[in-house]
Formats: C-alpha cells, structure tokens, sequence
C-alpha cells in the first residue's frame, strides 16, 4: 500500500511536481529506509518521507526467497 499525501496548493507553487524517492524494503515488506533523491518541495518533502516510512509491500523475492529490495519511485503531485 502507498498513500502519498496530498500537494498543498500555494501561491507560488501552483502546477504539478516531480520528485525521486528511494526505498529499501525488507524481506518483511516492511520498509527498511527511505530518502529524497530529487525533492519534490522542502515543505512537502518531510510529509512524503512519514508517509512513505509507513508503506507495505509484497516481499521481493530471489530463489523463492525474500529478499531486500531497493526501488527508486519517481512521485508525481499535483496541487490541490
């Protein structure tokens, strides 16, 4: 499951964002780290990261094995 938190409209920022978002996932699903790549924006950032921390996953797996996992997610918001 990933809930992204939804992208405050402000005065100055009023078309959509692209950011990069890495994730280490567990052998769990669980999600192990994750970090800012390419920032979205500094203020929506930190609420995308707390979301993220929170997210689960299907295990990947190697041999039929679970196995950590990093993934690179490019984010794409839209103001609200």
């Amino acid at each position: 499951s990933q809930r992204v938190p939804p992208f405050p409209r402000t005065p100055m920022i009023s078309q959509a964002r692209v950011g990069l978002l890495e994730i280490i996932i567990s052998e769990s699903g669980t999600v192990d780290s994750v970090r800012m790549i390419h920032s979205v924006a500094g203020y929506y950032d930190t609420d995308l990261l707390s979301a993220a921390r929170k997210w689960k996953y299907k295990p990947a797996t190697k041999d039929g094995q679970p196995v950590r996992f990093r993934s690179v997610m490019r984010i794409n918001v839209a103001a609200q």
